[in-house]
């Protein structure tokens, strides 16, 4: 979990972007 903003993600899924995927905010935990 290097580098991984929870606080980011959090505002990133509020303001609509998508959560999964290669290019989601949790991009960074999946992989």
């Amino acid at each position: 979990m290097q580098n991984f903003d929870f606080n980011k993600a959090l505002k990133a899924i509020q303001a609509g972007k998508p959560s999964t995927g290669t290019d989601g905010v949790l991009a960074p935990l999946i992989k």
